[in-house]
């Protein structure tokens, strides 16, 4: 595991225990697809009516692991999250994130059933990615991932 300084390019950093704790699930399907949440059109949220991947804020005292469970019950209510693990914690301006991520074979019909929050979830591909702007940055973690699937590197 490895924190990562100045991932996007920002040069203001909060000191490391002012930063605000987030965690973020990379669901990958047997296609070799990530699942994209398409967030809310409200404009009072960030990036309103933006593909985002699913995940949220740590509350309290709980641990990254909790808070990803809490969060997907949350966003995605009786999905099986299967053996997720940690993938990279990575440290942005303001927050530092831990990176989770699973497989799973649901379909996206499934998924947008049982969606509770935004306004849909997707399948997307690396290219689609790479043309799709994501929410808080998050497109060159994704694609730094897609190249450690690609190696081997993550089972």
């Amino acid at each position: 595991m490895a924190i990562i300084h100045g991932l996007l390019g920002f040069r203001e950093r909060a000191p490391v225990e002012d930063k605000r704790k987030a965690c973020t699930m990379f669901f990958l399907n047997p296609r070799g697809e990530l699942l994209l949440l398409l967030r809310d059109n409200k404009p009072e949220i960030p990036y309103p009516n933006t593909w985002d991947l699913p995940g949220g804020h740590v509350e309290g005292s709980e641990s990254p692991s909790e808070c990803i469970r809490r969060e997907m019950g949350e966003e995605l209510p009786g999905l099986d999250l299967g053996k997720f693990r940690l993938y990279e914690i990575v440290e942005l301006p303001k927050q530092i994130n831990y990176i989770f991520w699973t497989r799973i074979g649901a379909s996206e019909k499934m998924l947008n059933r049982i969606l509770c929050e935004g306004q849909r979830a997707a399948w997307m591909s690396r290219a689609q990615i790479r043309n799709t702007a994501i929410a808080f940055g998050f497109g060159t973690v994704v694609e730094k991932f897609f190249d450690r699937l690609e190696q081997g590197m993550l089972g």
